[in-house]
């Protein structure tokens, strides 16, 4: 399931949700090596860092969710004689 993430100043990151209980979520975003863990805290929730997050939306994969942290594909080399 992918959920958008909603950080303090409205910037917006999706991200794919790894496991979910009532008082805590992990995620995975792209570009990141490690997934991220949220607590619910006062009714927010804050990240390992103190930043707080609100969760604006969740949906299922699509068709192409393999593709979304697949590396590019390697290019041919080239060889000429």
């Amino acid at each position: 399931m992918r959920i958008l993430l909603i950080y303090g100043g409205g910037i917006q990151r999706e991200a794919l949700l790894l496991a979910a209980s009532a008082e805590r979520i992990r995620v995975m975003m792209s570009g990141t090596a490690d997934a991220l863990e949220f607590c619910r805290m006062e009714g927010a929730w804050a990240g390992e860092s103190g930043a707080t997050v609100e969760i604006g939306a969740a949906g299922c994969l699509e068709a192409a969710y393999d593709r979304w942290f697949e590396e590019p594909a390697p290019r041919p080399l080239a060889i000429t004689v």
